[in-house]
């Protein structure tokens, strides 16, 4: 975990260290301006100084999709491999927890935006209501993403779930199970009692996680709005949960019930 989170940094350091350095030397220049601005009140030799612009810069983040094209695909590309073999092998171990997130959702945040550190690893992180566990499975990661839209690998989640023990879901701004697969992983801990679920929030303002919290359960409607790439992964999971539950009603009161459970501690703040 530690190790993805030191590359996800590393790459944004690249980009953002140098906007950094130039917003620094900007409000050093409008330091500068203003005290000649102030010296021009009183001479008329010294001119008024030109306008410095001192908004902060725009910090790079990338969601997960982003940063899979945009950076795992492309370390992995020579022998097309999954990250997960790009990892040393002193940061690799037995996974203790299945990681369940959003892919559309900032992967990490700095910290910038309206919800605060409010991306997957960071509601995954050290808090109240992260998790402690330094070996996860997470599937971007794991899983090669030169070869996953060939194989038909999603479904054998339910057995990586079932080994492992342990679900948790990121609670980020981005709706989590309002996608089919995402169901799935849901349908996966329902199947099997021995299999613990967690909700993890990064912490932050208490009214802004407040907001954050009650979005995230009020953006899930019925598993029957779920998204999915290929009409027949919809109908087969939706099939799946139907044959579980008894209907689709069911399946809902199950997910909403869910939530409501693995927030219902005071520091979620859920209504």
């Amino acid at each position: 975990m530690s190790w993805l989170v030191k590359l996800v940094d590393s790459i944004y350091e690249q980009t953002n260290w140098p906007l950094w350095q130039d917003y620094t030397r900007r409000l050093e220049q409008a330091e500068r301006a203003e005290s000649q601005r102030k010296a021009a009140l009183w001479n008329d030799n010294i001119p008024e100084p030109e306008w410095v612009d001192t908004r902060e810069p725009e910090l790079l983040e990338l969601t997960t999709r982003q940063f899979v094209a945009q950076h795992v695909i492309p370390f992995t590309a020579l022998l097309k491999i999954p990250l997960y073999a790009r990892i040393p092998e002193s940061e690799r171990g037995k996974p203790s927890v299945f990681l369940s997130h959003a892919w559309d959702a900032i992967v990490l945040a700095k910290g910038k935006g309206r919800w605060g550190r409010y991306g997957t690893l960071d509601a995954f992180g050290p808090g109240v209501a992260g998790i402690q566990d330094e070996f996860v499975w997470i599937d971007f990661v794991c899983y090669n993403q030169h070869t996953v839209a060939e194989e038909s690998i999603a479904f054998d989640m339910e057995s990586i779930v079932k080994s492992i023990g342990k679900v948790a879901f990121a609670v980020t701004p981005v709706s989590l199970f309002d996608r089919i697969w995402c169901l799935w992983e849901v349908l996966s801990v329902a199947r099997n009692p021995g299999v613990d679920s967690q909700f993890c929030a990064a912490p932050g303002y208490q009214t802004d996680k407040r907001l954050m919290v009650n979005a995230f359960f009020e953006a899930f409607t019925s598993v029957t709005s779920a998204g999915s790439t290929k009409r027949e992964d919809k109908d087969k999971i939706l099939g799946a949960m139907n044959s579980y539950f008894g209907s689709t009603d069911a399946a809902d009161d199950y997910i909403r019930h869910l939530i409501k459970r693995g927030m219902s501690h005071p520091w979620f703040g859920l209504h």
